[in-house]
């Protein structure tokens, strides 16, 4: 029996208003009805909260072109119980069609791909089609790609519509007799289409299937397993598959390159969009060979020091001080309103705030109409002096004092035209170079070179004498916006560029990873790209965004102790903080915390140098649980499984003989954890040559080596015969 309904319709909150009678609606009931303006045959009824919609009352059709928006309509005094929202639907997801075609192929075709628009019913979700996700039907009219058509107008559309194609579905519980429903578009520039919709009342609390149903969409999101783009095609890109990272920040520390970054994933975990405000907390993984990184867990700087709004946008130096220790200065942006610093004897902490504010915020003295002082950048030049570049809409650049944690001089206006955000400061070729990202306004009153920059990409300016604001020259922009590149979505642009093993890299972010995973939150990862620097001019020449990556730039040694937690991909790995700073433990589990876990927990290490054989394998474990070793790739047979079933931290052996060079993946099944790993090789006199481009002993620097009377020397720089791991090396 249908309720009796009073519709109510209030103009400003587009809510309707319903009386029910005392007769429940009966399951599987058609309640389209309790929406106004449901079949989009009239105007109102939605309320645009964001942008506006347009309404073809003839063809039944809500649709948008290039705008972000977003309409919804409110049902107050429903009855409670499951909801079914269905409507035809697409999203055309990008400025052109060619582009939008081959974009789509890209991404393998996913029916979600690159579409930002979500369909929700109260907090359920689902992200509306691809415009070309149905593939090859029988009309050929529209845009014709390839091998099929797609709708390209709603005269169009509606005829693809009639075939019952372009369908998205969502379901919800009603518990508060209050139901929302929300077309939401977030991104500028797509064609959104949207006809025949269907609200239905699935089933009451008090039918049978009430409880299963509640458990299909309460586990919905577990369906949504997201699978690492590194472990599917080998790319370098973005460094850390398993959280999202942004604004990096570098410093060497005894051959290793570390890395820092705002932790967009504290943010992942609280919000579904990334407005910064509740990240906390920063980022560190390290890497020796630009492939295989280290995950060295995240800076409490939240509870460090209390007294700040947020941490972001990270910039680190280091300095031997008097005292014979390295000391690493990390600075960050608290929150928009100023630039705070930390300091440790360690790359990976533990971390003190020496200060009890911010070392620069809104109220310094002399900072001359920047009123965002955050987004530090910070150098160290070759006479030990430090530098500081920050601000927002306006790039500041001070002297710091000697300890590192105060102001030395003026704060000096270097004129960055169009100034944004994400200032650096580097020292090359005896000069001081500030890189800043230019916005993304019109830049046609752009004087500063020939070349107009393109929309928030990144420029550079010189300088031989900082504090002179009239000496600083731009060079040119290095990185266009990630969105400038084929396969990628535009977003803010903050890099980090470093020598590192003596060649010059970016390191930058892009919202790579998110996309793959169909997200649309505004989440941010990690990437590196070659680039290269004239020292001796002191120019920077532009780079390049893609998913490759860069070389590996020398293999792994399997014979020296190694951390569960170095990768070059992950899949279904939950990471635990160690004992120590900086040390972590990886156990099978969820790395993001709104999708599902996938079928396998995968470690993938690359180019792995075993040399002439492998005799034994060891893994530190505690738990019940099994770890077997694969060769390569994760679906070819195990030359290892290791049993763990101690509750204590166990040193556990089995025989493996690997040889030759091969990727190297860890799979953990059960509750066991996974702390560290090496191998043991097999003792033989044999002589081995290495003509490779790099010795195996330049390879493996850490690992001891002895000459042949027993001396122990730097293999890296040793020539003739020496011993290593049991093996004789002649380096020529």
């Amino acid at each position: 029996m249908k309720k009796k309904l009073l519709h109510l319709v209030c103009v400003m909150s587009a809510v309707v208003l319903f009386a029910s009678s005392a007769n429940a609606t009966e399951d599987g009931t058609d309640v389209t009805s309790l929406l106004v303006n449901g079949g989009f045959d009239q105007n109102g009824g939605w309320t645009a909260t964001k942008g506006s919609y347009d309404i073809n009352i003839q063809k039944h059709i809500m649709e948008k072109w290039w705008m972000d928006w977003k309409a919804e309509q409110v049902v107050t005094n429903v009855e409670n119980g499951i909801y079914k929202l269905e409507v035809q639907g697409f999203q055309f997801c990008h400025w052109n069609w060619e582009d939008a075609e081959q974009e789509w192929k890209d991404g393998n075709g996913l029916p979600t791909y690159k579409a930002k628009t979500k369909l929700r019913l109260n907090e359920m979700e689902t992200t509306v089609q691809n415009v070309f996700a149905c593939g090859p039907t029988s009309l050929k009219t529209g845009y014709k790609g390839t091998d099929y058509y797609v709708p390209n107008n709603a005269d169009v559309a509606l005829q693809y519509f009639n075939l019952g194609l372009y369908n998205n579905v969502v379901e919800a519980i009603v518990k508060d007799h209050r139901l929302k429903i929300e077309f939401d578009c977030s991104e500028a520039g797509f064609w959104n289409c949207f006809h025949n919709l269907r609200l239905t009342y699935v089933c009451s609390e008090q039918s049978e299937k009430y409880d299963s149903i509640c458990n299909a969409i309460n586990n919905v999101n577990e369906t949504v397993i997201p699978h690492s783009p590194k472990l599917k095609n080998g790319y370098g890109n973005p460094l850390i598959d398993h959280m999202f990272i942004a604004d990096p920040t570098a410093v060497e520390y005894e051959g290793r390159l570390y890395v820092y970054g705002t932790n967009d994933s504290q943010q992942y975990e609280q919000a579904d969009k990334n407005s910064y405000e509740k990240i906390k907390t920063l980022a560190m993984i390290s890497t020796d060979d630009m492939a295989n990184w280290t995950y060295h867990g995240t800076i409490p700087v939240g509870k460090i020091a209390p007294w700040i709004i947020n941490s972001w946008a990270p910039s680190i130096v280091s300095r031997e001080e008097e005292d014979g220790k390295t000391h690493f200065y990390l600075y960050f942006s608290n929150g928009g309103f100023g630039t705070a610093v930390l300091t440790s004897t360690s790359p990976v902490g533990p971390w003190t705030s020496p200060l009890k504010k911010s070392l620069v915020d809104a109220n310094t003295p002399g900072l001359n109409g920047c009123k965002t002082p955050f987004d530090p950048g910070a150098v160290i030049d070759d006479n030990g002096v430090g530098w500081l570049a920050f601000g927002g809409a306006a790039g500041r650049i001070v002297r710091l004092g000697k300890d590192m944690i105060s102001i030395d001089s003026e704060i000096i206006n270097p004129h960055p035209q169009h100034h944004f955000e994400a200032n650096e400061m580097n020292y090359i070729g005896g000069k001081y170079v500030y890189t800043y990202n230019i916005d993304w306004e019109d830049h046609s009153d752009w004087t500063l070179s020939d070349e107009i920059p393109t929309a928030c990409c990144m420029g550079y300016m010189v300088s031989s004498t900082p504090l002179d604001s009239t000496s600083w020259v731009y060079g040119n922009n290095y990185l266009k916006n990630a969105g400038d590149f084929k396969g990628f979505t535009y977003t803010n642009n903050h890099t980090h560029l470093h020598k590192y093993n003596g060649k010059w890299y970016v390191i930058y972010h892009t919202e790579m990873l998110q996309d793959d995973m169909g997200l649309d939150g505004g989440f941010r990862s990690l990437m590196v790209a070659d680039i290269e620097v004239d020292e001796q001019n002191v120019h920077i020449y532009p780079a390049t965004v893609d998913k490759q990556g860069v070389r590996q730039i020398k293999s792994l040694n399997p014979y020296i102790t190694q951390q569960a937690e170095t990768a070059a991909a992950t899949e279904g790995v939950a990471f635990m903080e160690g004992a120590e700073p900086g040390n972590m433990t990886v156990k099978a589990g969820k790395a993001f915390v709104r999708h599902g876990m996938p079928e396998r927990s995968i470690i993938l290490v690359r180019k792995v140098a075993f040399g002439t054989k492998s005799t034994k394998v060891s893994a530190r474990l505690r738990g019940k649980g099994t770890l077997t070793v694969h060769l390569d790739s994760p679906d070819t047979d195990a030359v290892a499984t290791i049993q763990s079933d101690s509750d204590e931290w166990a040193d556990v052996e089995v025989p493996c003989e690997v040889s030759g060079l091969h990727h190297l993946v860890f799979m953990l099944e059960g509750g066991v954890e996974f702390d560290q790993w090496h191998f043991t090789s097999e003792a033989t006199s044999l002589l081995e040559t290495m003509n490779d481009e790099k010795s195996y002993a330049q390879q493996f620097p850490d690992a001891p080596a002895y000459n042949l009377a027993g001396i122990r020397v730097n293999p890296s720089s040793a020539h003739g015969i020496f011993l290593q791991n049991g093996k004789k090396y002649l380096v020529r």
